[in-house]
């Protein structure tokens, strides 16, 4: 999916359909904003299934996959139901609504979420549990040393 992207926002542009996508609505799109947004909508997918395999406890992770994966599925349906109707009403501003929610995530991400790297996943907990804001929802005796 990368390369594909790579390779649509380099192609030179020419005059006619092959720059522009066309919907049944009439919104035309140009190839490469096109390119950039699903980019940037690729980063911030990928933390949805990253961060979750990482967040819960070993007892309880494939649940919560689970459940993770549903919720995923159907938000991308709904905003895949709403997404022409947003565009016909608000046209370029629905870039700017999604770009809002992108910086957001972000900030979430940055503020929220401690860094794993290099911490074998049964002490993930200990993190949670030393963090500045997840302390306070994590019990004690949660903690498996």
């Amino acid at each position: 999916m990368i390369m594909t992207q790579f390779i649509m926002f380099f192609l030179p542009e020419t005059k006619g359909v092959t720059t522009e996508i066309e919907n049944k609505f009439g919104a035309c799109i140009k190839r490469r904003s096109t390119s950039v947004i699903s980019h940037d909508y690729d980063i911030e997918y990928m933390k949805g299934w990253l961060v979750p395999s990482e967040v819960f406890p070993m007892e309880i992770r494939s649940a919560g996959q689970s459940i993770t994966v549903s919720v995923n599925m159907f938000f991308t349906f709904v905003i895949g139901q709403l997404f022409l109707t947003m565009l016909c009403d608000m046209k370029f501003g629905l870039f700017f609504f999604f770009g809002g929610f992108f910086m957001i995530m972000t900030q979430f991400i940055m503020f929220f979420l401690p860094e794993t790297k290099g911490i074998p996943i049964e002490e993930v907990n200990r993190i949670w549990k030393n963090h500045w804001f997840w302390k306070k929802y994590m019990p004690v005796d949660d903690i498996h040393a």
